[in-house]
């Protein structure tokens, strides 16, 4: 069996879930097999590209663990690699870590950690299960940004990314969300200064986290385009965490100050 051929192999016997981690979050887990480290003892790791060429000299055979499963697989969370500035993408090409592709999906990672402070809150289950699937659905945001668009179709024709993408289903879902919640509010007259109570406060920082991410996967989205059905996502999303702050201001009892400017 040749070098790749035995690497191909090796991988296509990992967990489906691990399989599906990678192709997930390009950013968090680099499709480069010399990133990944095989535990041959208790106190010896090597690569897997270095396993899979020794395993091809019979000499080392006999030496090598045959089995590979998640305890025999560990990921470094530091691999120097970046120490000059520079960060990969999905694909292996290497950009500035100030790349506008950087800073897009970076900020996308920024919005999902504070998605998770909001359900860390006491809030419904309902909006709790929402938020989580949002999150999910900013993962495939995030692996899309950081994908080299000149890299996206493999040499057999297949797409790199070979995962579900953003959906008009997706956005629909949103929408419906906004739609069931403005019907237990009281209209908007007035635009309404974000505060009351800390969760709601957490809601509207969320929300404008979001509309920093939507600009800059807009400013990216003019110079290197991908699928448009993911910035409709973010720019819904915005609107999405507006109304979730109402609820959210409703449920708790918060007083919704609204702003009116003064005449002259």
């Amino acid at each position: 069996m040749c070098f790749l051929g035995l690497k191909q192999n090796i991988k296509n016997t990992l967990s489906s879930e691990l399989k599906t981690n990678i192709l997930r979050h390009p950013h968090s887990f680099p499709p480069n097999t010399s990133k990944f480290y095989i535990k041959i003892s208790h106190v010896k790791t090597i690569t897997l590209s270095k396993y899979c060429k020794l395993h091809l000299q019979k000499n080392y055979r006999r030496q090598l663990p045959k089995p590979i499963n998640l305890s025999s697989l560990i990921m470094k969370v530091y691999t120097k690699t970046g120490d000059k500035g520079t960060t990969a993408l999905f694909g292996g090409t290497r950009v500035p870590k100030h790349h506008i592709r950087i800073d897009s999906y970076g900020t996308v990672d920024e919005l999902n950690s504070y998605i998770g402070l909001i359900r860390d809150q006491e809030i419904d289950n309902h909006s709790k299960d929402i938020l989580i699937k949002i999150q999910d659905h900013l993962f495939t945001i995030g692996a899309i940004l950081a994908t080299d668009p000149e890299k996206l179709i493999l040499k057999n024709g297949k797409e790199r990314l070979n995962i579900p993408k953003i959906s008009e289903t997706d956005i629909e879902t949103l929408e419906k969300e906004i739609d069931t919640m403005e019907e237990n509010l009281p209209p908007m007259t007035h635009f309404v200064l974000p505060g009351g109570h800390t969760t709601v406060s957490y809601c509207h920082i969320t929300r404008c986290v979001c509309r920093r991410a939507e600009r800059l996967a807009s400013a990216l989205y003019e110079i290197s385009p991908f699928d448009e059905r993911s910035l409709k996502y973010l720019n819904r999303l915005s609107d999405y965490l507006f109304v979730l702050a109402r609820k959210l201001s409703h449920d708790l009892g918060a007083k919704e100050v609204k702003w009116v400017p003064k005449k002259y």
